[in-house]
């Protein structure tokens, strides 16, 4: 209550741990239905951990010049548009390609998050929200793990990275629009208010 932007954040993030399933269980079934267990699978980790190593040497600098809501959503939509290229651009150095990009993009995601909270709480509510927030990160990413071999099984590897991906990637859209057109209306507000009291 009174921390929407927290809670949007926390519909974003959780819709990219979702959707997570679709990057290693879906790698993992391309290398198995092309004779490479464990190649395509290996490729995507490798290129996450690379890309989140360098990501998190520049979060701090990155978090603080860049307003968090704008760069947690603008992350996670880049994270989505990695998946749909892994699922068009399915070999192993592309992968490892695309999912460096995206393992930047996590970090500086999660980075966002965490600094709207530590910024906006103090005490107790700070270490309610940070729970909260691990809350949202281990349900939506069993729920996601849950229901992610049926639907790679239904749709298939390729077909459920693009849908994934496109889903992230809408679902950050549109709250980073929603938190922008709010500002909008606030910040119009105030200066209405102001050209009244001036007219006064």
């Amino acid at each position: 209550v009174g921390r929407r932007e927290v809670g949007l954040g926390w519909v974003v993030r959780g819709t990219g741990c979702v959707t997570w399933f679709a990057f290693t269980l879906g790698l993992s079934v391309v290398g198995a239905e092309r004779g490479q267990p464990g190649v395509y699978v290996a490729a995507g980790m490798s290129g996450y951990g690379v890309g989140a190593v360098a990501g998190t040497l520049v979060a701090l600098q990155v978090v603080r010049r860049v307003p968090p809501m704008r760069l947690a959503c603008g992350a996670w939509a880049v994270v989505g548009l990695c998946w749909v290229g892994m699922g068009v651009w399915t070999r192993p150095p592309s992968i490892a390609v695309l999912a460096a990009v995206g393992g930047v993009a996590v970090v500086w995601g999660i980075s966002a998050i965490s600094a709207l909270i530590t910024r906006s709480s103090a005490g107790a509510d700070r270490r309610a929200l940070l729970s909260g927030q691990s809350v949202v990160v281990n349900a939506s990413s069993s729920a996601g793990l849950l229901a992610g071999g049926p639907i790679i099984a239904a749709v298939g590897a390729e077909s459920t990275l693009v849908g994934a991906g496109l889903l992230t990637t809408l679902v950050a859209g549109v709250v980073g629009w929603s938190v922008s057109a709010r500002r909008g209306e606030v910040a119009s507000g105030g200066r209405e208010q102001e050209m009244v009291a001036g007219d006064r």
